[in-house]
């Protein structure tokens, strides 16, 4: 198709060197039914083909931008994308996420019904493959089901003049918050008129729940996605819901994609660590080989005697095991305390959707350790993961101190080894 005179939204897709999950994201972009759009495909330094993928679209819509030097988020890409942006409304969609094909059109027809200035819908978000974790993101302010509601980039859209008049996208550095989530709350803190979709129509494979992810360039989930997203897009809503109530059915099942706040920068830090590579804690290992906590963990603390932790912060948080499931694990989590008594009642292993262990068995030391063996899974090649599973409560609301977070356990450690070898 070639390029529009005048579109009516300007669509921006940050990258970096990720052509697999690219060549999805920009497919679901440009099969909309509006289609008066320009996509601004705006690299941030990327070193590989990036260029030729956007060029290989054969698409007049598009366009490839090259940001030098690499920035290294989203913040720096959008700017630019705004900057250059043609159209009235500007909307975002990452470069490993999907569109349903029908995501512009109900945006557009709700900002149309509200004269709205910003408009955003519902984000149905996967973790890592083979771990069940799903999220739905974006529900909304009013509806009590999320403290802090997130409005995903992918599923929003916004007048194109209001990203400078409240100061653009912010660095990662200058933030206590993830950058989109600073975003949109100086777009509500000035008041400008939001309107809510009410649709699930962005379709989020988070990268900084994906270790290794640029590494492994694993775009398993987002071609099966695009696929029934090509053959029926509303069933493709309808099982990715099914599948959120699945996960919370058994403990996988999140509110938010919102990282805790920390000192500015702390999450940009924690995202890239997880991306690529980074440092393993609560510590934990498979014989010699070391594994990492997925979703559901605050950043490392350290407790009065000196002992580090980590906090679960909602229903389940989760570590994967890089082992290839032919042989059953004996699993040790270690709890240096709790929120809360009852909650710490509460804790228990879970693999695969079934509890393995409820409440702590053991002590070594200080620490309370439940213990327990998760089955054999053969075929699970990006790994098995393991979840500590527990009630949580905001301190500041139980009258238990000031910590504004949700808290359950302070996990000291989670370990795992063959069956009968005795946790390393």
């Amino acid at each position: 198709m070639t390029r529009p005179a005048a579109p009516r939204v300007t669509v921006v897709l940050a990258t970096w060197n990720f052509p697999e999950a690219l060549r999805l994201s920009m497919a679901s972009a440009l099969a909309q039914t509006v289609d008066d759009i320009e996509l601004l495909v705006v690299g941030d330094g990327c070193t590989d083909d990036t260029p030729d993928v956007v060029a290989a679209a054969g698409d007049g819509r598009a366009r490839f931008i090259a940001l030098e030097p690499r920035v290294g988020c989203q913040s720096g890409p959008n700017n630019r994308g705004v900057a250059e942006a043609r159209a009235p409304f500007v909307a975002y969609l990452g470069h490993d996420d999907l569109w349903h094909p029908r995501h512009l059109e109900y945006l557009l027809d709700v900002q149309r019904e509200r004269d709205a200035d910003h408009v955003h819908g519902v984000a149905i978000a996967y973790g890592p493959p083979g771990t069940g974790v799903m999220a739905v993101a974006g529900l909304g302010h009013g509806l009590g089901l999320d403290r802090h509601p997130t409005v995903m980039p992918g599923a929003t859209l916004h007048r194109r003049e209001i990203a400078a008049a409240v100061g653009g996208w912010r660095l990662p550095h200058e933030t206590r918050v993830p950058v989109d989530v600073d975003f949109a709350a100086r777009v509500r803190a000035r008041g400008y008129r939001c309107a809510h979709s009410r649709r699930a129509t962005l379709f989020k494979f988070p990268s900084s729940s994906r270790r290794d992810v640029y590494v492994t360039r694993d775009v398993r989930q987002q071609t099966r996605v695009a696929g029934d997203l090509a053959r029926d897009p509303d069933r493709a809503v309808e099982e990715g819901l099914a599948a959120v109530v699945e996960a919370f059915a058994t403990g996988r099942g999140e509110l938010s994609l919102e990282s805790p706040p920390g000192t500015p920068g702390d999450v940009w830090r924690r995202a890239v660590r997880t991306k690529r590579s980074g440092p393993a804690a609560p510590r934990a290992t498979v014989g010699a080989a070391e594994f990492s906590p997925e979703a559901g963990w605050s950043p490392l603390e350290v407790g009065a005697g000196g002992r580090p932790f980590r906090w679960t912060t909602g229903q389940a948080a989760h570590v994967v095991v890089p082992a290839d499931g032919t042989a059953d694990l004996d699993v040790e989590v270690g709890l240096a305390g709790a929120v809360t008594r009852a909650v710490r009642d509460t804790a228990r292993i879970t693999f695969g959707g079934r509890v393995l262990a409820r409440g702590p068995d053991g002590e070594e030391g200080d620490v309370a350790v439940l213990r327990a063996r998760a089955p054999a899974t053969p075929g699970r090649e990006a790994g098995l993961m393991i979840s500590v599973v527990a009630d949580a409560v905001c301190p500041r609301d139980a009258g238990l101190g000031d910590d504004p977070r949700t808290l359950g356990l302070a996990v000291a450690f989670v370990r795992a080894s063959p069956a009968g070898g005795g946790a390393a």
